[in-house]
This record gives C-alpha cells, structure tokens and sequence, in this order.
C-alpha cells in the first residue's frame, strides 16, 4: 500500500500540457513501485481519470508553462457527488418531448395536407397537448361515475347530480397540466419551502405513484406559511414495491425530527403514498407519529390498478395481500392517528366511497379528482384541523409524561 504522502500526492498535483515538455524517466522510475515517482504518478492517472480533471489552477511548471490540472478533496467530492434529476422527472421530460412532438406534426399536417391557415393549425397544435389531457381524464372521469353509481346501488345510497363530476374534471385537467408539465419535470430536485415555528408540528409529505415531491409543492407553501417544518421524499423508482420505499420515508423522518428537534412528526400521504405511509408504521411503530392524513389513498384497493405497470400498482388492486396485511397488523390505537379525507368524484381510485378505514376519522368531498386533492383549498381546513389535533395531542403526551394531571384531549 501507499504510504500517507502517495496518498496525499494523490489529491494535489501538477501536469504539464505538453507530452514533449516532460522529461524521459529513469530507470528507476519504470520500475513503477509504490515509493518511486513513476508509482506516485500511476496512483495520481488511477485518483482522477483522463476527462474527468477539475480545472487547474497555478503552480510552478518543471518546464516553464502554465500546468494542466491541479485536483484537491473538495473539487473530486463535487464532481463525484452531483446530484442527478429525479428519474420520474427525465419520464415526464420524455412524455413531454413526445406530446410536443405529436403536437407539431398536428400542425404541419393541418397545415399542408389539410389546407388550414398556418394560424389556425397552430392554434390546434398548441390545444393539443391540453386536449389530450382533458380526454383521458374525461374517460377516467366516467369510469370513475359508472363505479360510484354501482356501489350507490349496491349500498342504497342517492345518485350524485352532473354538476359536481363536470367540476371535477375540469378541476383535475388543470390539476394534471399543472403537476405534469410545470411542477414534476422541473422542480423534482428542488427543496420544498418550510416553516421555522418550533410550536407547530413538523410535516412529511409522501407523494403518490408515478409523481415526485413537486406535486407538494403549492400545500408545502401553505404550510410553510402557517410555520409547519416541511419534509419530503421522491419515492423512485417508479414501479417497485411499496415496501422498497420505506428506508428513503424513514431517513425522511429521522431528517425532520433531527433538524426541527421534535419526537413526533405528522405525515401527509397522497394516493399510493399514504399506503407507504402505512408500511413504514407496521415496520417501525407509531412512537413517531403525531398524525397521518391520507388524501384519495387506495385503502380498500382500486380497481384502475389492474390497468397500471409495476409491483407496486399490483399491491393496490382490491384483496391485494400487501392491503390484507396492513389490515392485520394495524391496532385500534394506529388508525386513531389516521385522518381520510377522499373525494366521491375521484377519477383513479375506485370505488371512492369504500376507501375507508376502520377506527380512523373521515372527511368526504365533493367536485374534486384525484390529483387534485393535492392543490384543492377545499382540503386545507381538514389538513388544519387534523395538525392542531396533533399539536394537542403531542401537549398532552408532554404534560403527562412529566407527570403533569391533565383532562383528556377530546376526539372528533
């Protein structure tokens, strides 16, 4: 092995830009053991390969010019230790790239093929994209109306008027064109805004299937701004099971709870996240939980899962093991930490009104689609309401571990 000078020589030194100007080694340095120069030199091309060179910066050349490279620890550790764009960013980028693409093929078919004025070819092209959106949600939508008229029937409940749905799928095409094309492509690395107030209870923020921490993007202003500490996690890669997600939740937790000083956090889980939410609690106990909200989560499974890709989609379908397994596993004393707030004009979880759990508390909405539920304001009083209970909670804990009488904290 190298001595403790080849290894420092390894991080700091000097190459001429020239082959000519360096001089014919001797003998004993084409013997290339460690402790010659012709050693040092080898173990200095084997540190930082050929290409992958910091800029230099100036030292004495041996033969009178400015040297190449110079290379020190911090410069290696940045190149080494660049961060790289979520993988579902590069995904969206792709699709993107692909409805663009079809977008201006559109446009010049219309246009030369077709005859149309190139203004209104382009104005058609523009739409596209948006368009494409609106009509894939519109069939989901329907779907979405067929199931919640089928378990109307089967449970003796009312039929919900026109109004609500069309409110609803316009609500979630805006809510898709702005999570899929403004936030996820570009903003999947980017630390979410967080607030400061040591009084208020520290949020995790548990995306859905096929998203990143983007989406939470808006909700996390919202609650920076009302002084919630904010964490958050890119749950990747996209097809895997749910269970692969669970160490990046729980440095999740352990980051907030480090950085904020608290013992208990909240979590906030949308669609599949709050099922992740789920599995991290069956792991590792709920001693670090202060509340879980899930928003438009598969609790009970949905039946759009058997139309998705990858282990993950297969563990939300209806009678799922991953989905009977939580059940069996989760204590009276858990799922009273558990706020569930869905929506009946769901367009991806299905049937919406059986996404319920057992011994937690439930809020129902209306006019509202899956994606949306995380942009909706018609969601913030519920998430309000379920953090100051927390807050109380975590008082009351307090108190009482430091052996302080308290009357109990009244449940909703």
């Amino acid at each position: 092995m190298h001595d403790q000078d080849d290894l420092v020589m390894t991080h700091r030194f000097s190459l001429c830009s020239h082959e000519r100007c360096i001089a014919p080694p001797e003998k004993e340095e084409r013997s290339g053991k460690p402790g010659s120069d012709a050693g040092r030199r080898k173990a200095m091309r084997r540190a930082v390969p050929r290409g992958r060179r910091p800029p230099a910066t100036s030292v004495d050349s041996p033969c009178g010019e400015e040297p190449e490279i110079i290379a020190d620890d911090q410069s290696l550790l940045k190149r080494r230790t660049r961060r790289r764009p979520a993988m579902i960013a590069w995904l969206v980028r792709a699709i993107l790239a692909g409805e663009l693409l079809a977008a201006l093929a559109a446009g010049w078919w219309l246009s030369s093929a077709a005859g149309w004025p190139p203004l209104a070819a382009g104005l058609v092209a523009a739409g596209l994209p948006a368009l494409l959106h609106a009509a894939v949600i519109g069939l989901q939508s329907l779907s979405g109306a067929w199931h919640r008229a089928r378990f109307a029937r089967q449970t003796g409940g009312a039929p919900l008027p026109p109004g609500p749905a069309v409110r609803a799928w316009l609500g979630e095409t805006a809510a898709s064109l702005r999570s899929f094309a403004l936030l996820m492509p570009w903003f999947g690395d980017t630390p979410l805004p967080t607030g400061r107030d040591p009084g208020r209870v520290p949020v995790v923020l548990v995306h859905g299937y096929f998203c990143n921490r983007a989406v939470w993007r808006p909700l996390s202003r919202w609650l920076a701004a009302r002084g919630h500490p904010v964490e958050s996690v890119n749950l990747e890669p996209p097809f895997a099971p749910v269970e692969s997600y669970l160490p990046g939740l729980e440095k999740a937790v352990e980051r907030l709870r480090a950085r904020t000083g608290a013992r208990r956090v909240a979590l906030i889980g949308h669609s599949m996240g709050g099922l992740v939410i789920r599995a991290w609690i069956a792991r590792h106990g709920d001693r670090r939980v202060a509340a879980v909200v899930t928003l438009g989560s598969p609790h009970q499974g949905t039946w759009s899962a058997r139309f998705g890709m990858g282990r993950n989609v297969a563990q939300m379908q209806p009678g799922s093991r991953f989905l009977a397994g939580l059940d069996a596993v989760e204590t009276p004393s858990v799922r009273a930490l558990f706020t569930v707030i869905l929506t009946l004009h769901d367009n991806i979880v299905m049937p919406q009104a059986a996404q319920t759990l057992d011994g937690a508390r439930h809020r129902v909405l209306h006019g509202v689609g899956h994606m949306a539920l995380v942009h909706a304001k018609q969601v913030r009083p519920h998430l309000a309401e379920a953090l100051q209970q927390a807050e109380a909670r975590g008082e009351a804990i307090e108190r009482d571990e430091a052996g302080v009488p308290i009357a109990p904290v009244r449940q909703p």
